[in-house]
């Protein structure tokens, strides 16, 4: 009985992670709480991405961010999770802070005491709807051993705290694929390893200079894909490459190598079968390709191909990014562009609007969102019709004031799609034509006053046909 008692009680105690977080389609929220903080986001975003059908966002946050306190990552997640939305709180540090840690113990154990508070303030919120990634693209790529420890030891400090929460774990080298190797999985059940995926270089960041100091891509421009698609040689898309020799050899790589949807399918599977060998579950926490010099459709095939391949793996995936450098958005309202980087960001956020691109729907498997009018069609045709008749009395019929009881327009509107209800529109125009006959005809006589007169006709005015 004893044992019976015990063993009860150990399976009670046992976590079970039956409510783990769940991730499958999601979109990162750059530029906003980390990186150049240019992109602030309100409540009208989530409503597209929740409409469009994303199932999470990863939240980019600089460690800077929580000196000031909790406030505005809690403002972030709480309009996340209010449109359904399931967040990654993902610690987007500088590459300084980065290069830090691999060295420095105390800045390591301030990673760890950062990660510990982070834990205890949300241990309130669900674990089905909250994660924590360590740190975005760490680096240590001579330092194996000492990102291991690191991320062991801040695991086991959360845990502490937090034993339901997911922990997602970046492979190091900037979570690149070749990295795979780098680590050894971590003996607790609910981890997600994190790897990002912008291969082949050459067109997700050509015409990009930081970071490829010694590469010609920085000098493409409209280099499609796939790589069948190329025609022209080196002097085409990179006519102002410093070395042309390198640039050839560049575009003969790309070519060569036949980068297509089986190609990244190949790259792809690498991560497929260490998880796979693991037993451990994956994320591409970032895919995309910048915008700036390369056309749409090459841009939205990669787009697709990689998502598609990701799902066939069964590989959750967050795209990079909203709406900043490899956004999925075009911007309406008045706009400002980084002259350092091209980027582009709305002067007036809080009332100008981000909509998704319908090409970048297609590519991730979405649906575009609808969204009723700001206005309705009554309110917009009466506006119209009130200012034109105004405009119209003064301009033509010498009037200086408005005056009651006398109109221009018919009464009423009709509306219907371009090519649609012809017949019924002539019906309504011809019945509309009638009526206001009927009604110019009241107007033919002035009556008496109320102080007596005689009933006097009026002529109608030249502008309505009258005499």
């Amino acid at each position: 009985m004893r044992f019976i008692l015990l063993l009860c009680l150990l399976l009670y105690s046992t976590p079970t992670f039956a409510d783990t977080i769940t991730l499958h389609k999601g979109v990162n929220l750059s530029n906003w709480l980390a990186n150049a903080v240019r992109q602030p986001l309100y409540e009208k975003d989530f409503i597209q991405l929740e409409k469009a059908g994303f199932d999470n966002v990863r939240l980019p946050v600089n460690p800077h961010q929580f000196e000031a306190g909790f406030d505005t990552v809690d403002n972030a997640i709480n309009m996340a999770l209010a449109h359904h939305l399931k967040v990654v709180l993902d610690l987007h540090a500088d590459k300084t802070y980065t290069t830090e840690l691999e060295t420095n113990t105390q800045a390591q154990a301030t990673f760890i005491a950062l990660w510990v508070n982070i834990a205890k303030h949300y241990r309130t919120y669900a674990a089905s709807s909250l994660a924590f990634e360590l740190l975005n693209e760490p680096q240590f790529y001579h330092a194996q051993a000492g990102y291991q420890a690191l991320v062991e030891k801040t695991v086991a400090a959360i845990r502490e705290v937090e034993k339901e929460k997911t922990l997602m774990i970046a492979f190091p080298q900037g979570s690149s694929l070749k990295a795979l190797d780098r680590i050894t999985p971590l003996d607790d059940p609910n981890l997600i390893y994190d790897f990002h995926f912008y291969e082949p270089y050459i067109i997700t960041h050509q015409g990009v200079h930081r970071g490829f100091e010694n590469k010609m891509l920085r000098y493409f421009e409209h280099l499609p894909y796939p790589a069948d698609l190329v025609d022209k040689d080196a002097a085409f898309y990179a006519p102002t490459a410093p070395d042309s020799k390198q640039a050839q050899q560049e575009l003969e790589e790309y070519v060569k190598e036949g980068w297509n949807k089986e190609k990244i399918a190949s790259r792809l599977q690498l991560a497929k079968k260490w998880a796979d060998t693991h037993h451990a579950k994956l994320i591409c926490g970032e895919f995309g390709v910048l915008r700036n010099h390369i056309d749409s459709q090459s841009r939205y095939r990669w787009i697709q191909d990689v998502r598609e391949t990701l799902e066939s793996y069964a590989i959750g995936w967050q795209i990079w990014d909203y709406s900043d450098l490899d956004g999925i958005t075009h911007l309406e309202g008045e706009t400002r562009l980084d002259p350092v980087d091209g980027s582009l960001k709305l002067v007036h956020p809080e009332q100008d609007n981000r909509i998704m691109e319908p090409e970048a729907v297609k590519a991730l498997g979405l649906h575009l969102p609808s969204f009723p009018p700001k206005y309705s069609v009554s309110k917009v045709i009466g506006y119209i019709k009130g200012k034109s008749a105004i405009h119209i009395a003064r301009t033509y019929r010498g009037r200086n004031k408005n005056f009651v009881g006398e109109s221009f327009w018919a009464r009423g509107y009709f509306v219907s799609t371009v090519g649609r209800d012809e017949a019924l529109i002539r019906e309504y125009i011809r019945n509309q034509e009638k009526e206001d006959i009927r009604t110019e005809q009241l107007k033919l006589f002035r009556y008496p006053t109320a102080l007596g007169g005689k009933a006097e006709r009026l002529k109608t005015p030249a502008l309505l046909g009258g005499t």
